[in-house]
């Protein structure tokens, strides 16, 4: 049996569910796929998260349908290049209080020129062209929003960043 991707669409599947269902289907061996065409169907916005969010501006409309749901998707790796960071430089986590870390993430983030390009480097490279060509417009105040989002993500997960952080 051959499974036609426009039959899918039809439903209002997204291709996340397509994808999902096409591997369900294979575990199962009943149809024929060309994963080549599928692959070339999937972008990075179909991987990202979808947030239903009220934007007044173009700053703030681009902050909430490309960098939030960015920083979501790359959550797991902003905490792992932090605690990798942290290791490099040999801070201690566990000496580290919660009422302190905010504190600690300010002064890292506006002295330590590694980690700022790190992060950035992890959400710009989730853009695609069109996204990338919005960034650049106003690239100083984008990077300011990714900071602050950054930096409020890393606060949140101290418990988990502090958990495994042996450093």
């Amino acid at each position: 049996m051959i499974l036609d991707l426009n039959f899918l669409r039809s439903y209002g599947l997204t291709k996340y569910k397509m994808f999902n269902i096409l591997l369900k289907r294979l575990n199962k061996n009943i149809f024929i796929f060309d994963f080549r065409k599928f692959e070339l169907m999937i972008s990075k916005k179909d991987i990202r998260p979808e947030l239903n969010l009220s934007s007044l501006t173009p700053d703030e409309n681009f902050q909430n349908k490309v960098l939030r749901p960015i920083l979501k998707l790359q959550h797991d790796i902003l905490i792992l290049t932090f605690k990798n960071w942290c290791i490099k430089l040999k801070v201690k986590l566990s000496d580290i209080k919660k009422d302190n870390f905010r504190e600690f993430l300010d002064k890292s983030f506006s002295k330590n020129i590694v980690i700022r390009n790190l992060i950035l480097g992890i959400i710009i490279g989730q853009f695609t062209s069109d996204e990338f060509l919005e960034y650049q417009k106003n690239a100083s105040e984008y990077n300011r929003r990714i900071f602050t989002m950054a930096k409020q993500r890393l606060f949140d997960s101290f418990d988990e960043i502090k958990k495994d952080g042996n450093s």
